[in-house]
């Protein structure tokens, strides 16, 4: 019967997980039918939702679904559903869970309500966890969440396997924000600061700003800097919102009171602060020419060190315009100009990376028009060393993807 099956699945351009323990419901099953079914037996659905082409959703079938005691605890528990968010019914179903990450792990009752939820990769010791989880009437993410105030460390921990960090952001700073400042130093508060506030306009985090000196003695310099200078460059793309529809928005006041807040500070770097928060905000807007002139200034002011360090940033301004605003002649004669300085300015290079400065320069001049000086850069190209360059090094990821058509 498992063979008819797995040929039916192939048929339809299913992904059927033959390696797994976990005994899954085959496609003739609707997802109506499978709440029906949860509700008769009185248990919850755990539905793996994945796409075909995610990598860790295959190493997960392969290294944990296929261990025994894993299939024994779910198919004990669970009305287990294998479904392809791309495909079929599954489209409808990432929209009404907003499936937005793979693997994600849903745990869902007969009445379509989610009770736990785990998103990613994971061991099978921690998988196993996460399925008793679900099924405890008290360590499940739903009833975590109507009791936050009792297990507040419980619920972080949830939020953060369901990979909710926005929520778990605002847990921890009212948890934070419910006891005196003079508190914010000790262990218990610098965790859940360290691990969970993401908001760097937030009253605690700006606390470690102006206390970072005595912070650093207790829990580390490095640890305690790292958390300020990652916190900061991440906030503020949040300022900006994708619309369905229109172009996309800033919210500019918030984002004005955000510099605000940064000018007010004593953190030491905050020039370099400010110029990449604009930066991130003029890329989702694709406003180039600010973009540009931000870039500009930061050379200016030398908030970029013609060094290995520098160079790989000054490589990901260049690259962004030559990808995205090959249009803008303003803005690519200003990163031609940068891509120049990569090739003559930044010493102790590798081969790859300088190979791959004298081909983005190369590309940038062909963008601005300069044909001829473009052939002569790219005679100096060793095309072997380009290939394994481009193969070993991945495009500069962006701080948040454009919303579709934008």
């Amino acid at each position: 019967m498992r063979q008819y099956t797995l040929i039916f699945c192939l048929l339809l351009g299913m992904s059927f997980p033959a390696k797994s323990q976990i005994s899954f419901k085959d496609s003739s099953w609707t997802w109506k039918a499978m709440l029906a079914e949860a509700k008769a037996q009185n248990k919850l659905i755990f539905m793996d939702a994945y796409a075909v082409w995610c990598g860790p959703c295959k190493w997960m079938t392969k290294n944990v679904f296929g261990v025994p005691e894993v299939g024994q605890l779910y198919n004990r528990n669970f009305v287990n559903a294998y479904i392809d968010m791309e495909r079929g019914e599954g489209v409808a179903l990432r929209k009404q869970y907003n499936v937005r990450y793979y693997p994600t792990y849903l745990f869902i009752n007969g009445d379509g309500e989610v009770v736990h939820k785990v998103v990613g990769q994971t061991d099978t010791t921690s998988f196993i966890q996460h399925g008793l989880d679900a099924i405890s009437p008290t360590r499940n993410l739903l009833y975590l969440s109507r009791h936050a105030g009792d297990n507040t460390t419980g619920y972080l921990k949830a939020l953060k396997n369901a990979y909710d960090l926005t929520e778990a952001g605002k847990v921890a700073l009212a948890s934070l924000e419910a006891q005196p400042p003079s508190t914010w130093i000790e262990a218990a508060n610098w965790e859940l600061i360290n691990d969970y506030v993401k908001d760097a306009s937030s009253a605690p985090f700006l606390y470690v700003v102006e206390n970072e000196k005595t912070f650093g003695e207790r829990y580390g310099q490095d640890e305690v800097a790292q958390k300020l200078y990652s916190t900061f460059l991440a906030w503020p793309i949040n300022y900006v919102s994708y619309p369905e529809q229109g172009k996309t928005l800033l919210d500019e006041k918030g984002f004005s009171d955000f510099m605000a807040k940064l000018e007010k500070s004593s953190y030491a770097k905050k020039d370099e602060i400010r110029a990449k928060s604009q930066l991130t905000i003029h890329y989702a807007l694709r406003d180039w020419n600010k973009y540009a002139a931000v870039v500009n200034r930061m050379l200016s002011a030398k908030l970029i060190p013609m060094n290995i360090q520098g160079g790989d940033w000054l490589y990901g301004y260049a690259q962004n315009i030559q990808r995205f605003a090959a249009e803008n002649k303003k803005a690519v004669k200003a990163a031609t100009a940068w891509a120049k300085l990569l090739t003559t300015d930044i010493p102790g290079l590798n081969a790859n990376q300088k190979v791959l400065y004298l081909d983005l320069y190369a590309t940038l001049l062909e963008q601005k028009g300069d044909h001829d000086l473009a052939v002569d850069v790219r005679k100096n190209l060793d095309k072997e060393k380009l290939e394994a360059a481009k193969s070993g090094r991945p495009f500069q990821m962006l701080v948040k993807p454009a919303a579709p058509g934008k």
